[in-house]
């Protein structure tokens, strides 16, 4: 049986925005995520090839088409100003337009896409991390800001769902996400209602996070640097407990004495045995209530944070981070874009000679009859693969292409169609498969076009492209077990998998195409 995946609504109640191709570019293919003020997308950029990230902030509405201009004019001056951070540690941000229909000229950033998860998804898999894991973390996302505190420009949200993870290679890769969004937000919308006088409408927005952001910004008065000084250490205190370390739950909670606030916290602190005392204390006064008494910069609380685990013969900040024990966390692999390489032009004749060797190369005998949905009375080679590392191995003219699945695999066939597989967390018995669309729209047998499809049973899925032009059938096969082997019947083959190899395994092919794809996931 195949369902759709919740995240991915058929056409006729999808989001207005799927399957939209802003600017002739930016094909938008699911949503990843709904705050307070926007919605965030999954896109891919037709013209360079690669996933984005398009934030549509869809609570900015204005009554007037004059004033959007202005507040988008507000929104493109920012963007100048981020396109000038080039710390590998920040977000880049690849464009910033305004949709011309509804939400009514609503502003869209175009950002760098991370298929890591966040932050707070890391620690809600792990726990708690070790200190030297999150000092690592903190000086990334410290060396961000410290660039940014530099050319005027104060975060305002630092916070664990804005800190991103990716990887290069095999390499994590740390990402500060939503720069100045709030501060440009707030500024356009006070300058637009100045302009344009008081009967002017704008709808309200949140500047802040109430579980993050410093007291001075929840009272609305003005910030500094120091403010990210705050965030960070939250987000710190966050990443070696698993807990907030403050607890007010509304804006009147922050109009509190200074003296009543810093004593909350270092109350908090006092109370979780999980975080060491020297960090508890650069933590309290990285959090002061009034801004002065704080660290002044990222810089210095840094090096109270390196002074502080020196002293107490604790590591620093470690090279190596671990994410879900060497993996990206299982909890958010589904929304992830991670492109596989294919292996280089030429090598095709170097693959078939390796396959048909007889040492490491896969072994056939003939099977039974063909199921009658395939060939009908036609007897079946069937291929056993002795080596689920052996990469490429040909027989009876076709490819056949093992890929270990631990992270999304993306597959493309020979018409452009592209999808990418992914098992999904929980299966046991039977492969629970995740396909999805990156660009085009997946149809099951009797099932309407949907963007994602959890796969559960030998089954058909027809690729439609975004014009609605048919891009041929993917067929996806979960295997039959036989004995100690699980056999995989495709067009004018099977395969024969012994299951002490694999946990799971798949096999798919394109219509009409020779490559087998064979992704599988080890015990």
């Amino acid at each position: 049986m195949s369902k759709e995946v919740s995240n991915a609504p058929d056409l006729e109640s999808a989001d207005p925005l799927l399957g939209v191709c802003l600017l002739d570019r930016y094909l938008v293919q699911a949503v990843i995520g709904r705050g307070g003020m926007s919605v965030v997308y999954r896109a891919h950029d037709l013209r360079l090839s690669r996933p984005v990230a398009v934030k549509v902030f869809s609570n900015l509405v204005v009554a007037d088409a004059g004033v959007a201009r202005a507040v988008y004019e507000h929104f493109v001056q920012e963007a100048y100003a981020l396109s000038k951070l080039n710390h590998p540690n920040t977000i880049r941000i690849y464009d910033l337009q305004c949709l011309t229909d509804a939400p009514k000229n609503a502003p869209f950033q175009v950002s760098e896409f991370m298929d890591g998860g966040t932050l707070a998804d890391l620690v809600r898999q792990r726990g708690p991390l070790p200190v030297p894991e999150a000092l690592a973390i903190a000086e990334a996302v410290g060396g961000a800001l410290t660039e940014a505190h530099a050319l005027k420009i104060v975060h305002r949200d630092v916070k664990p769902t804005n800190i991103l993870f990716g990887y290069a290679g095999r390499q994590c890769v740390i990402k500060l996400a939503d720069f100045s969004v709030a501060q440009a937000c707030k500024k356009s919308v006070h300058e637009v209602s100045r302009m344009m006088g008081e009967e002017t409408e704008v709808s309200p927005v949140s500047f802040y996070s109430l579980g993050w952001s410093a007291p001075e910004q929840i009272r609305g008065e003005e910030v500094d640097p120091s403010a990210d000084v705050y965030g960070l250490a939250l987000t710190l205190g966050f990443m070696v407990t698993g807990l907030r370390l403050r607890d007010l739950r509304t804006k009147a909670d922050f109009y509190r004495p200074a003296s009543e606030l810093d004593d909350m916290l270092a109350q908090s602190i006092e109370t979780t045995s999980m975080m060491p005392s020297w960090l508890g204390q650069v933590c309290l006064r990285a959090c002061r209530a009034v801004p002065t008494e704080r660290f002044q910069t990222i810089d210095a609380m840094m090096t109270a944070l390196r002074a502080g685990a020196h002293a107490a013969g604790s590591e620093g900040p470690t090279r190596e981070l671990r994410l879900g024990g060497g993996s990206p966390p299982a909890a958010v692999e589904a929304k992830r874009i991670v492109a596989t390489k294919e292996p280089p032009e030429g090598r095709a004749q170097d693959d078939r000679r390796q396959g048909d060797a007889k040492d490491g190369g896969p072994t056939t005998r003939i099977a039974a009859m063909a199921p009658a949905s395939l060939e009908k009375g036609e007897p079946r080679e069937i291929v056993t693969i002795p080596d689920i590392d052996h990469s490429n191995t040909v027989a009876r003219g076709r490819r056949i292409r093992t890929k270990a699945a631990t992270r999304p695999i993306d597959l493309e066939s020979q018409r452009g169609a592209r999808v990418r597989a992914l098992f999904l967390p929980g299966s046991t018995d039977r492969s629970l498969l995740q396909l999805r669309g990156l660009n085009c729209f997946l149809i099951s047998a009797g099932g309407s076009p949907t963007s994602g499809l959890a796969i559960q049973q030998n089954t058909e899925v027809e690729l439609m492209g975004t014009d609605r032009a048919r891009l041929g059938v993917i067929h996806v096969r979960l295997g039959q077990q036989e004995g100690t082997e699980r056999i995989f019947r495709m067009r004018n083959l099977s395969l024969a998998l012994g299951t002490q190899l694999v946990r799971d395994a798949v096999c798919l092919e394109f219509e009409e195409e020779t490559d087998l794809f064979l992704l599988y996931r080890k015990h």
